[in-house]
């Protein structure tokens, strides 16, 4: 029997440009510079920290090489919270440019905020033309959960596009009085997040309402 393919389906990536200069794409928060990572600060909450091997493949690559994992699927992570509609077809594209170097070796999830006009005609597109095989989202998209219905548009373009929808936490989760100290945001904040994301979906009546909805949970095993 062969060996089992190893699917990393929680790894991050991040374009270049974006890690290089992200202020264009902040609203009030501040960056701090340091060697191979930048920190994204709110009121003194670190709300993303990326490291330069996520612009990396390559590097990624041979990581992947020394760990035993075959394939990965690549995921902005919290980074998509500053995604807008004037930024996702670029963010997708340059995904996909990447990932033609390395083929059999890197899944992409299409990337767009799922709320703004224009969302799910992207959404089709990266499917369609750039052949990603789901939907990178976050757990809450400005303070609106998953089983909100004003997500049901893009629930029913998923469906009819077949794919599956992986959920990464936000940043700082909206339940974070007591989480500010510690680095608690980013540990327990974001498990606890998760939880809760998965556990109204599975109430909400949401997966009943469209039976070929999938999700995958990252933050939760």
């Amino acid at each position: 029997m062969p060996d089992p393919t190893v699917v990393d389906v929680h790894h991050h990536w991040m374009p270049r440009n974006h890690f290089d200069h992200p202020e264009p794409h902040l609203h009030q928060e501040q960056v701090v510079r340091e060697p191979g990572r930048i920190r994204i600060v709110d009121g003194g909450i670190q709300r993303f920290a990326p490291r330069e091997i996520c612009c990396d493949l390559s590097q990624q690559d041979r990581d992947m090489d020394r760990c035993g994992v075959d394939m990965a699927v690549l995921h902005l992570g919290c980074w998509q919270e500053w995604m807008t509609m004037k930024s996702a077809p670029a963010v997708n594209d340059a995904m996909a440019e990447e990932i033609s170097s390395f083929p059999n070796r890197f899944i992409g999830l299409a990337h767009v905020p799922p709320l703004e006009s224009g969302a799910l005609e992207e959404l089709e597109r990266a499917v369609k033309r750039l052949a990603f095989r789901g939907a990178g989202i976050t757990s809450s998209i400005h303070g609106i959960p998953l089983d909100s219905g004003e997500l049901e548009p893009f629930y029913r373009k998923v469906c009819d596009l077949g794919i599956p929808v992986v959920v990464h936490p936000i940043s700082a989760p909206m339940a974070d009085e007591g989480l500010k100290d510690f680095h608690l945001t980013r540990s327990l904040g974001r498990v606890f997040e998760m939880a809760l994301t998965t556990t109204r979906l599975l109430h909400s009546g949401i997966l009943g309402k469209f039976p070929g909805l999938r999700f995958v949970i990252s933050h939760l095993g």
